[in-house]
């Protein structure tokens, strides 16, 4: 929060404008490392500002275009942000500890839509600073270097999703 406090106030967002839109586009639909981005605004944090700006980092400078989607017990907290920004709002029923709302982290997919086939989680505390693009390619280039496969079948020859 210290970070983003200090790139705020000083206005250090850059967006990367060298950097062509067709081949992020075309990187994320054919790639299967991750479609979509999940945020958990559980409690305090469903109300807090932050949450706004991750966002608005996200699409304004990330340049993310897929789908956001934010798990939360105060789903009214985002209404506005749903419109702006295009968001999936994931209601939960109140928790009342700190391990319960981590332990979501572990079941993303059981709250998620089917046709989400990989995500990428980020706390509400990290704000976007430079085009997504090189995070993604760079995570592919990974991904092929070390033979990871992202579409592992199971005995039921249904995709299982990593």
């Amino acid at each position: 929060l210290f970070i983003y406090r200090s790139n705020h106030l000083n206005n250090n967002f850059t967006i990367d404008n060298n950097v062509n839109k067709e081949i992020i586009e075309n990187l994320i639909e054919s790639s299967n490392v991750f479609d979509s981005i999940v945020y958990i605004a559980m409690g305090g944090l469903a109300g807090s500002r932050s949450i706004d700006f991750n966002i608005a980092s996200l699409r304004l400078i990330g340049q993310w275009k897929g789908k956001i989607f934010i798990i939360t017990d105060s789903s009214n907290c985002f209404e506005s942000l749903k419109q702006k920004y295009d968001l999936d709002i994931i209601s939960l029923p109140h928790l009342n500890s700190i391990i319960e709302i981590k332990a979501i982290k572990t079941k993303l997919f059981d709250y998620l839509p089917n046709n989400v086939n990989g995500i990428m989680y980020i706390d509400v505390d990290v704000l976007i600073r430079q085009n997504l693009f090189h995070f993604y390619r760079d995570l592919l280039e990974y991904f092929n270097n070390h033979n990871i496969n992202r579409n592992i079948n199971n005995n039921n020859n249904q995709s299982t999703r990593l």
